[in-house]
């Protein structure tokens, strides 16, 4: 689902000004990595957070232990990691660093989206309010990353803020044997890590503002843009079409 509140995000805590532990990088991905987990409809534990960065559970285990002491997040019995107050109001600083350097990247220097993904996962943990101010001052419309995610926290810096994506991931529109048409919306973050998947949704043309027509199978997801990718049903959060809206037969988006 899209961020765009603190319900389902946060514990609901009112919780303390700053983190009583310094914030670095490492700390900044435990964040970045729940907010993301949410933002695809997977509830955030710390075995999905284990999964996303490729750590090992003890690591996991020490690292969100320090982000409860630090006011960040907290854990339930059901072990439901979720985040404070607090710790959501920095991964939004995050998500909106990485979002509006992929913009940059592609549109201001010319790079890939594909690999200005790559270097935003850098450039999110080090740049300034003014250059983000700067970076949204010199875009056209800066509401959307170059894959159709939403950039929050735009109305922080006094900017008007992106609208909540309406489109459905694929695990959403139906039963085994539903067809739909529609353009793509998104390809989320996690999709985005996956290399090999992009490649072949890239060579197939699906990517956001391309009409694709989805066939929802027992065990996966047929998407057929300029040629046939199948999705596994747990990889369906990966992609959102939009069922109304029409569009271009295939994106713009400079991918090589």
């Amino acid at each position: 689902m899209p961020v765009s509140s603190t319900r389902d995000v946060t514990d609901g805590s009112s919780a303390v000004d700053t983190p009583t532990v310094p914030m670095t990088p490492a700390l900044e991905a435990y964040l970045w990595t729940i907010y993301t987990l949410v933002e695809d409809g997977v509830v955030p534990r710390r075995v999905r957070i284990s999964e996303r960065l490729g750590q090992a559970g003890p690591t996991v285990t020490q690292t969100v232990a320090r982000l409860t002491s630090a006011g960040l997040v907290s854990v339930g019995t059901d072990h439901h990691v979720r985040l404070t107050d607090l710790g959501l109001r920095h991964a939004v600083v995050v998500a909106r660093r990485h979002r509006l350097a992929e913009r940059m990247l592609t549109e201001i220097l010319g790079m890939p989206a594909q690999a200005a993904h790559a270097e935003a996962l850098r450039w999110q943990h080090v740049m300034t309010e003014d250059v983000e101010r700067s970076i949204a001052a010199t875009l056209d419309d800066p509401r959307r990353s170059p894959w159709g995610n939403p950039v929050p926290g735009l109305d922080l810096l006094g900017l008007a803020p992106a609208e909540p994506v309406s489109a459905v991931p694929l695990v959403d529109l139906g039963p085994p044997g539903t067809t739909v048409t529609g353009t793509v919306a998104l390809i989320a973050e996690s999709g985005q890590d996956d290399a090999p998947l992009m490649d072949r949704l890239i060579s197939a043309g699906i990517i956001p503002g391309a009409r694709v027509t989805v066939r929802v199978r027992r065990n996966h997801f047929e998407v057929r843009g300029l040629d046939v990718v199948d999705l596994p049903r747990n990889r369906g959060h990966v992609l959102r079409v939009d069922t109304g809206a029409a569009g271009p037969s295939r994106g713009s988006l400079r991918v090589v």
